[in-house]
């Protein structure tokens, strides 16, 4: 079953406290092109490491790599993270 909910681009980010990302597998449900995926992660990776942002409850869909969840780091404000 396809997860569509959420964004899948940092600049799709509108304030919101609550969201939901996809940062991986968008290939596979038609979102992108398989060759878009590397550089949307790299734009997460980015996104999270240096934007100050309102997000106290994360949820990320898809396979999360570790250095997804070490970008995390400087979202301290953050109070709740559910991966998949």
């Amino acid at each position: 079953m396809a997860v569509t909910a959420g964004i899948w681009l940092p600049e799709q980010y509108e304030g919101e406290v609550e969201l939901t990302v996809r940062v991986a597998q968008l290939a596979s449900d038609g979102v992108v092109k398989r060759s878009q995926e590397p550089q949307i992660e790299l734009d997460w990776l980015a996104f999270f490491s240096t934007a100050s942002t309102n997000i106290l409850d994360l949820t990320i869909w898809s396979r999360v790599k570790q250095s997804i969840v070490d970008s995390l780091s400087g979202q301290s404000q953050l109070k709740k993270l559910t991966l998949k």
